[in-house]
């Protein structure tokens, strides 16, 4: 098994994406299972190892993915 070390940042990041594709996808799409795996582990990894706070700062910086807009 590989371990991959990610920031405070980028854990937010792949959690705010993870939860705009559960949010605008369907329930049985491909890309929506895969972005409950993904959240799932990322929450097992920040309940583990103690990284609540600094996690929902970044949260708190980040802004929310949004869908690209024509001009």
């Amino acid at each position: 098994m590989s371990v991959c070390k990610f920031s405070h940042k980028y854990l937010a990041m792949m959690m705010n994406v993870c939860r705009h594709t559960i949010k605008n996808t369907d329930n049985l799409h491909t890309q929506n299972r895969f972005a409950r795996v993904i959240l799932k582990r990322i929450l097992k990894y920040i309940e583990q190892s103690n990284n609540h706070d600094e996690v929902r700062e970044q949260l708190n910086e980040i802004d929310t993915p949004t869908l690209f807009k024509d001009k």
